[in-house]
Formats: structure tokens, C-alpha cells, sequence
């Protein structure tokens, strides 16, 4: 088994999202490769969708904490939570 964390977001444009998670990401964890692992939607809204983000290779609580942090502080982003996951 490893570590990956997952970070989960509600936003309209994923797109522009994930390349913001991704630089954040890349700038304090270089190894931590980012993808998009699912979606889902509560509503036809599409401000009402979530995204869930794998962070592979994120074993650091700390360095998890630090990311979601920063991608708070991202206007895009209502609130996003990095947690641990067994992989």
C-alpha cells in the first residue's frame, strides 16, 4: 500500500481549476503527481459540481496541509479538503 491524498473542490470550470491545483501542487511537492479522478454533481447547476483530485505519492500531513491552504486562498474555490487515502 501507499499514500495518495485526495482533494475535493466545487467549482464551474474545472479546467482552469486543475491547472492552478496542478502549479500549486507542482511548486510545494515536485514528486506529487495531480489528476482528476471523478466527478459528480448534486443538481443541474454546474457551480454545483465537485471534483475529486488524486495527489499520488502525497505522504507528508504536512505538505497536505500546506496544499490545501493555497488552494483555498484560489478565488475559484468555495472550500477544498485534502485528506489521506489508502492506495
Amino acid at each position: 500500500d501507499f499514500i495518495n491524498g485526495k482533494c475535493s473542490f466545487m467549482s464551474s470550470d474545472n479546467q482552469e481549476v486543475m491547472t492552478k491545483i496542478t502549479k500549486i501542487v507542482n511548486d510545494l511537492e515536485p514528486d506529487v503527481k495531480v489528476s482528476l479522478e471523478k466527478t459528480s454533481s448534486k443538481n443541474s447547476k454546474k457551480l454545483d459540481t465537485k471534483y475529486n483530485v488524486k495527489l499520488e505519492g502525497l505522504d507528508c500531513a504536512h505538505c497536505a496541509a500546506k496544499i490545501e491552504s493555497k488552494i483555498n486562498e484560489l478565488e475559484e474555490i468555495e472550500n477544498a479538503s485534502v485528506d489521506f487515502i489508502n492506495g
